[in-house]
């Protein structure tokens, strides 16, 4: 099996967060035939061709056009389909797969055996349970929000993944003054600021591009469910534990959260899975808690 691995976004080099660690686990992993670092200009990008056999593309750097208020940070949306699009080569590999470039390979072992799982099913695109949000039980319902943290996919998916589009951020900011006073409260309660987040924007580009089923973020309709849960069909959602990845800039991710979606564990793991991320929500608002009390 002929696979690519994509490490996409800024090059990290301080002690805390090291791109080459992404790198370099990848190539003791023995996993993929082919590995890409999709980045941006970086006065160490250049030793890498020196010391590692792989493809380096430094990108263009898109800039931000537009703000997320609530988080109080520049949109990054258009630089990271930037960094992905550039990496994907078009019916060259059987799998392809893109990571961050804060995370890395923990286990290979664990990472080959999901993805030989998931090249044996009918699914087309492995992601993982970092950010996916649980719609099912969340309210308001928040559809096509799968994290984007690791976006693997079959080779009959790499034209659609090297065409996901860019988005106006200017608008994608400025959408929300235009609206009702209801849905500006309803933003407001959920801390959003605007129209699409960098993961429903690919989600939607990857799941329903012909025709988008929701028109912003919180946009929700029964029918509009139901079609998401039939496109989750294409989906193998893993737990990032059970990729053997870890983060170096999140360094808890991997651990089970009670609000996140998967749809790959059996029927005792998930019990595990639940009992693990409700105990870890008790531990984190604790932790808040503290932190807000001598801070």
């Amino acid at each position: 099996m002929k696979s690519h691995l994509i490490i996409q976004g800024p090059f990290f080099s301080d002690t805390r967060i090291r791109t080459e660690k992404s790198i370099s686990t990848a190539i003791e992993s023995g996993i993929f035939s082919k590995i890409t670092l999709s980045t941006y200009d970086h006065p160490e990008v250049a030793d890498l061709r020196k010391s590692y056999d792989i493809e380096v593309i430094i990108n263009e750097d898109p800039g931000s056009q537009g703000r997320e208020v609530y988080r109080n940070k520049y949109q990054n949306i258009n630089r990271q389909i930037k960094t992905i699009t550039s990496g994907v080569l078009v019916d060259k590999f059987d799998y392809s797969m893109k990571i961050r470039s804060d995370c890395y390979i923990y286990k290979a072992n664990k990472l080959e055996r999901v993805i030989n799982e998931f090249m044996t099913s009918n699914k087309k695109f492995l992601l993982t349970d970092c950010s996916s949000v649980r719609f099912d039980t969340k309210q308001p319902r928040i559809l096509y929000h799968l994290s984007d943290w690791f976006i693997g996919f079959k080779q009959d998916k790499s034209e659609l993944v090297k065409s996901i589009p860019y988005l106006d951020e200017k608008y994608n900011e400025s959408w929300l003054n235009e609206q009702s006073h209801k849905l500006k409260s309803l933003y407001n309660r959920e801390k959003l600021s605007t129209r699409f987040g960098a993961e429903v924007w690919i989600t939607l580009n990857l799941l329903a591009k012909a025709k988008h089923p929701i028109k912003h973020c919180l946009d929700y309709s029964i029918e509009a469910e139901e079609q998401f849960i039939n496109d989750l069909k294409q989906v193998m959602c893993v737990p990032m534990y059970k990729m053997g990845m870890r983060c170096m800039k999140m360094r808890s991710v991997h651990i089970p959260h009670l609000d996140r979606y998967e749809n790959y564990l059996g029927r005792l793991d998930k019990i595990i899975y639940k009992i693990i991320g409700f105990f870890y929500k008790i531990y984190a608002e604790h932790r808040q808690k503290y932190i807000n009390k001598y801070k």
